[in-house]
């Protein structure tokens, strides 16, 4: 009996010795598929605003609005007039607003 084990054992590991070819069908390599660039989102025209860009902006909360501008409080004549624009950052969030350091917000 025993030495039937070692037979069994034997057709076993021989079977797995010898590799067996894959398919010619699997033997060449595929081409990788080309990666397409990642749109660049357009720019909306001077003086418009994209209703998505507004949408977003307005869901984010006038606190996220504060953190882009820098205002101090304008006073005439002991009154308040309104809110003086001191900065306004990061610049490319201010392309195509009509808004500058100096202008005053009522």
């Amino acid at each position: 009996m025993r030495g039937a084990s070692f037979i069994v054992f034997g057709l076993l590991v021989g079977c797995g010795s010898s590799p067996v070819p894959p398919p010619a069908s699997a033997q060449t390599a595929a081409k990788p598929a080309k990666v397409a660039a990642a749109p660049v989102a357009p720019r909306p025209p001077k003086g418009a605003l994209f209703r998505q860009d507004v949408d977003a902006f307005v869901d984010g909360g006038f606190p996220q609005f504060l953190q882009h501008v820098d205002v101090e409080p304008r006073l005439v004549d002991g009154q308040f007039r309104g809110w003086s624009i001191v900065n306004l950052s990061p610049r490319d969030f201010w392309t195509g607003v009509d808004l500058k350091p100096g202008d005053v917000v009522t």
